[in-house]
């Protein structure tokens, strides 16, 4: 019994030895941890003093068999991408400043002090300080930009100065009918920002012979028939035009010639300018020119044959409407848009090119033309294709084949690939 007894201690005390002699082991010189600890060397001693490399680094930050890092090469893409290029289409105004804020990353660029004076408008912005007091302004919260509607608590006076800015924002509007009938004026300067003169915005101001448009203004239909300065016959042409400013605002049609030049600095012909000129058989548009306005050739049925300059952007609804001579019509290279109606019933029209550059296409394009069959888009079918077309786009007309340079496209959309 006493036997078994000190067996049992013998065996408990070398159990504990065996256990601490292990746990000894462990601390000098153990197995290395996945991620840490020290291996030992090949003598038996420990790997814990030998120097490392690049002591604090990860291995994500050792150099690679490349020579290269994923900073470094971040930074090469980066290095390789193109440099932003702000945009914006106009300026915001303070007193002292103008600048623009980019359409993409919304940070301000073009930043500087105005160059006005009393006797003239910035000239990087329009922005001036002397402009007639009370007017009436509404807001457009879509282009956040002002129209000026009426003459609001303006006081009588003869000279009227509408402002490029309001608030800061642009004034890029007349409405029509506000100073319809404002006898008392005799002189108009308007703003570098208005790109809108309403119809009879100014009619039957018949004291008003003074007038002061804009470049940037493109539509301008009505809006001084019946002033003062449209009755003087000093400011008609010898051929019966009239011009204000840089644009052509109206044609005698009992006394324009059968052919005609548009005089050279012209921006702008107004909706109905040429309406029912049915004698002319020729018009030659200058480089420069920019829009051509609604029903601006309207029924001018001897018209030919027309080419429209690169500069051209647009035409507006029915330009060429009822020009039931026509039969030939080359859209310059820069023309954007094609109004809707632009050649109704254009009976002898049959060949037309169309540019690359055309983005929108409006309703019935060649409402009533029964002879048109020789269409070229000077794109590919793919641009064509991409061009935002009104549904009823080619309502109403002959059967053609719009060709490109690579393909063919009915007009109803059928693909035919060179």
């Amino acid at each position: 019994m006493k036997r078994k007894i000190w067996a049992n201690l013998l065996a408990c005390v070398m159990a504990l030895c065996l256990t601490f002699g292990l746990a000894a082991c462990g601390e000098k010189g153990g197995p290395a941890e996945p991620n840490g600890g020290s291996s030992p060397t090949l003598d038996g001693g420990s790997g814990g003093n030998q120097e490392e490399p690049n002591r604090g680094s990860s291995d994500d930050d050792q150099k690679k068999p490349d020579g290269g890092s994923d900073d470094n090469e971040d930074d090469n893409e980066n290095n390789d991408e193109e440099p932003h290029v702000h945009f914006a289409e106009r300026f915001f105004v303070d007193d002292e400043q103008h600048w623009k804020i980019c359409a993409e990353c919304k940070e301000k660029f073009d930043i500087g002090d105005h160059n006005n004076s009393p006797e003239h408008d910035c000239e990087t912005c329009g922005y001036g300080t002397v402009y007639t007091e009370g007017l009436q302004y509404e807001l457009d919260s879509a282009t956040d930009t002002y129209t000026v509607v009426g003459k609001g608590t303006m006081a009588y006076q003869k000279e009227l100065v509408i402002p490029a800015y309001y608030e800061g924002k642009p004034v890029a509007a007349i409405g029509s009918d506000a100073f319809h009938m404002n006898t008392q004026l005799v002189s108009v300067t308007i703003g570098h920002c208005v790109t809108s003169i309403g119809m009879n915005a100014f009619r039957l101001a018949t004291h008003l012979v003074n007038i002061n448009i804009p470049d940037s203004a493109t539509i301008i239909d009505g809006a001084f028939t019946d002033t003062g300065y449209y009755h003087d016959p000093d400011n008609w042409d010898s051929s019966g035009v009239l011009y204000i400013g840089n644009h052509l605002y109206e044609a005698k049609p009992d006394v324009i010639p059968s052919e005609y030049t548009i005089r050279q600095g012209t921006k702008t012909i107004a909706g109905d300018a040429f309406a029912f000129c049915e004698n002319l058989t020729k018009i030659n548009l200058p480089n420069g020119l920019a829009v051509i306005g609604e029903e601006a050739f309207w029924h001018c049925k001897a018209l030919q044959d027309v080419e429209i300059p690169s500069s051209v952007v647009s035409f507006e609804n029915k330009a060429f409407a009822y020009c039931t001579g026509l039969q030939r019509f080359v859209v310059g290279s820069g023309v954007k848009s094609l109004g809707g109606y632009a050649f109704w019933g254009c009976s002898n029209l049959t060949s037309i090119t169309i540019p690359a550059s055309v983005r929108s296409i409006g309703m019935a394009l060649f409402h009533s033309d029964r002879a048109i069959t020789d269409v070229r888009f000077e794109g590919t079918v793919q641009e064509w294709q991409a061009i935002e077309k009104d549904v009823h786009w080619s309502y109403n007309c002959s059967e053609f084949v719009i060709k490109c340079k690579n393909g063919s496209v009915t007009k109803s959309g059928t693909v035919t690939m060179n």
